[in-house]
């Protein structure tokens, strides 16, 4: 490890970290449906691919806190900039539309049925799909200025003991299925604080580029073996400890495997892309700018897709995982495409965070 003293006006890295990041979202959320059908498809060709993507995407969110946490942390001005009544807004409109979305659509399309108990309960515990984020994002942003005091005072091995914590805390969590307080609506920012501040803190270093590649590969592979593991298991009737009602454990934002995954894949980006201008980052910077209203976007698409098309797993004929990899790239192009047209609109930029 040495230390790294590059500066520049604007980090390329950070623009194909938001792409492929919001990629893995959308990916995972389209080959889900594949890898959790055990009994119909396990350890096939599609199967096995629609496993080693769920595995590698999962750094996605870690990814975004990150990013986050590097952008903003090293900022003299984020009182004024982070904690003030725009930046609320910016956040909680957005969370409001989306969070209501989600509740109307879970109720009309897939005949959830909900009382005002169960809103609460969902609100409360975070049982919003994919709009958990929303809750992160707002927690560390209103926190930004406190944070930025205790990330000055610590060193990186302290704040990367407190991911520590946070992985152990997941697991057990996870393995004695006991209710997790930092699900919570008001506390889930708090497990993602090692991420934030890691972000700010790893862009002072520099690891070896083949470390970090091996730490990828290790981490997927064991990630994609414990998946079919467990998978297996529970097709043959009984539920490993990893693979509970709270989830797969190694699929986890905070599992140790998707915690390497995510800071590797954040290191060595910054590692490998020039900061120098070129065509291919100034694409990556300008479809950087819609990846969180992609994120926001995007499972909606999927329902909407396949209720216009009627396609399901089970109907297609042909090699499934040309119908899943189809399926992400069009679910994608798609979301940006509405994320696009929304930015021309008041209402668009509002719902978006982008007003």
């Amino acid at each position: 490890m040495k230390s790294n003293n590059t500066t520049a006006s604007h980090i390329f890295a950070y623009d194909y970290l938001r792409v492929l990041a919001s990629i893995m979202v959308v990916s995972i959320h389209i080959v889900d449906t594949v890898t959790a059908s055990a009994t119909n498809y396990l350890g096939g060709i599609s199967w096995w691919l629609a496993n080693f993507i769920q595995s590698f995407s999962r750094g996605s969110v870690p990814i975004f806190v990150l990013i986050s946490g590097a952008l903003i942390l090293n900022k003299s001005n984020v009182v004024a900039k982070y904690l003030n009544s725009k930046t609320v807004r910016r956040l909680v409109v957005p969370g409001i539309f989306w969070i209501t979305l989600f509740f109307v659509i879970q109720a009309s399309w897939h005949g959830v049925t909900y009382t005002p108990w169960t809103i609460i309960r969902d609100l409360f515990v975070s049982k919003i799909s994919h709009l958990y984020y929303i809750y992160i994002v707002i927690g560390l942003y209103l926190m930004t200025p406190y944070i930025q005091k205790w990330n000055s005072k610590l060193s990186l091995s302290v704040v990367f003991f407190l991911l520590i914590i946070s992985s152990v805390l997941e697991y057990i969590f996870n393995r004695y299925q006991i209710f997790n307080p930092l699900s919570t609506a008001p506390l889930l920012w708090v497990a993602y604080l090692p991420y934030y501040m890691l972000g700010a803190k790893l862009t002072r270093v520099v690891y070896n580029k083949y470390l970090l590649l091996g730490l990828i590969v290790s981490t997927v592979l064991i990630n994609a073996i414990s998946s079919y593991y467990g998978y297996l298991a529970v097709g043959l009737g009984s539920t490993p400890w990893w693979m509970n009602h709270n989830g797969d454990y190694f699929w986890s934002n905070l599992s140790p495997t998707v915690a390497v995954l995510a800071l590797s894949l954040f290191c060595l980006f910054r590692q490998i892309i020039s900061s120098t201008t070129s065509k291919m980052n100034n694409l990556a910077a300008k479809v950087a700018v819609y990846t969180y209203g992609i994120y926001l976007a995007h499972p909606f698409i999927i329902d909407v897709f396949d209720r216009v098309t009627g396609l399901s797993i089970d109907k297609i004929s042909h090699d499934l995982w040309i119908y899943f990899s189809l399926k992400i790239v069009g679910i994608y192009i798609l979301s940006f495409i509405l994320i696009y047209i929304l930015k021309y609109f008041r209402f668009g930029r509002i719902i978006i965070g982008e007003s």
